[in-house]
C-alpha cells in the first residue's frame, strides 16, 4: 500500500505545472549566471580561465567583478539563499496536502491509503521534487562548464608547487577538506550541491506539513517555512553578534562562505526534517477528522 501511495504522488509531482516552472527557473538563472561569467573571459588568454570545478557555484564566492562587471554570480548566490531555497523549492510539491484538500482528490485517496502512508509518502515526494528543482540544474551547470572549460587549466598558475592548487583554499573551505577538495574536486562540489539540496528539501518537508494543519491559504503554506527561518536565524545571530560572538548570517550559510558553515547547514536541515517529523507523527496519532 504504501509503495502505491508513492507511486501515486511521485506520479502527480512530476505532471504538476509548478515542479517543471520551478525547474526551469532554476536551470535558467544558474544557466545564465554561468554564461555570463565564461562570457567574461572573451578575448583573454587561456591561461587566465579557470576549470570548471572552480566556476562552479560556491567556489565563484572569490566573484572575479573584474573580468565580469554588473550583477555577477554573487547575486545568484544570495537571491538562491534568500529566494530560491526557501520558497520556489516547496513550490514544487510542499502544496500538494493543500491541494488534494482543496480539489477533492484527497477523499479518494484516502479510500486506497492510510492516513500514515499518505503522509509520510507526501512528505518524502515533497523532499524529492524540491531536491530536484536545484539538483538537476546544478548538475547541468557542471556539464555545460566542463564544455565550456575544457582549455584551462587544471592547475593555479601561481601555485608554489607544481603539484598543488591554492584555488580550493579561498573559497572558505575548511582545512581538513582541503586534500579531498583538490584531488577530487568535482566530488566534493557534489557534495556541496547535496548539502544544498538537502536544505532545500527540508524547507518544502516543513511546508508540506505545516500544510497538514494550518490549509486555509496558500501563500503562507509555501512562504511560512522561509519567513519563519528568516526571522528566527537572523534574531539568533544578531544576539550572538551582539555579544562578540561572530553568527554567519543565513546566506553566507547556505552559500557556504565560512568554515563554520560546514557544519551549521546539515543542522539547519536535520532540524528542520525533526521538526517536520514530529509534526507529521502527531498528525498521524490525531483523533479527529481527517479534513479538520
Amino acid at each position: 500500500m504504501w509503495k502505491q501511495t508513492f507511486r501515486l504522488q511521485f506520479h502527480t509531482m512530476i505532471h504538476k505545472r509548478s515542479f517543471f516552472f520551478m525547474l526551469l527557473i532554476v536551470s535558467i538563472l544558474t544557466a545564465y549566471f554561468s554564461l555570463k561569467m565564461v562570457w567574461g573571459f572573451n578575448g583573454m588568454d587561456r591561461a587566465s580561465l579557470f576549470p570548471a570545478w572552480f566556476m562552479w557555484n560556491h567556489n565563484q564566492l572569490i566573484s572575479y567583478t573584474s573580468v565580469s562587471p554588473g550583477m555577477d554570480y554573487l547575486d545568484l548566490l544570495g537571491l538562491s539563499s534568500l529566494l530560491l531555497i526557501p520558497l520556489l523549492g516547496p513550490m514544487a510539491y510542499g502544496d500538494s496536502y493543500y491541494d488534494h484538500l482543496k480539489n477533492g482528490t484527497l477523499i479518494g485517496i484516502l479510500t486506497r491509503s492510510t492516513r500514515r502512508d499518505y503522509y509520510t509518502t507526501g512528505a518524502l515526494v515533497s523532499f524529492i521534487g524540491s531536491a530536484m528543482v536545484f539538483l538537476i540544474p546544478f548538475l547541468m551547470e557542471q556539464l555545460l562548464l566542463l564544455i565550456l572549460c575544457a582549455g584551462a587549466p587544471q592547475q593555479n598558475a601561481a601555485a608554489y608547487s607544481p603539484l598543488s592548487d591554492a584555488w580550493g583554499y579561498f573559497a572558505g573551505v575548511p582545512a581538513f577538506l582541503w586534500p579531498f577538495q583538490i584531488a577530487h574536486p568535482y566530488l566534493y562540489n557534489l557534495v556541496v550541491c547535496f548539502f544544498i539540496v538537502v536544505l532545500g528539501g527540508s524547507f518544502s518537508v516543513l511546508c508540506y506539513t505545516i500544510s497538514l494543519y494550518f490549509h486555509r491559504n496558500r501563500f503562507l503554506v509555501i512562504t511560512l517555512p522561509g519567513i519563519l527561518m528568516w526571522i528566527g536565524y537572523d534574531y539568533v545571530s544578531g544576539i550572538t553578534f551582539s555579544m562578540g560572538n561572530l553568527v554567519p548570517s543565513l546566506p553566507q550559510v547556505i552559500q557556504l562562505s565560512d568554515e563554520f558553515c560546514y557544519f551549521l547547514l546539515p543542522i539547519c536541515s536535520t532540524l528542520l526534517l525533526f521538526v517536520s517529523f514530529l509534526l507529521i507523527r502527531h498528525k498521524c496519532r490525531k483523533a479527529k477528522d481527517i479534513l479538520a
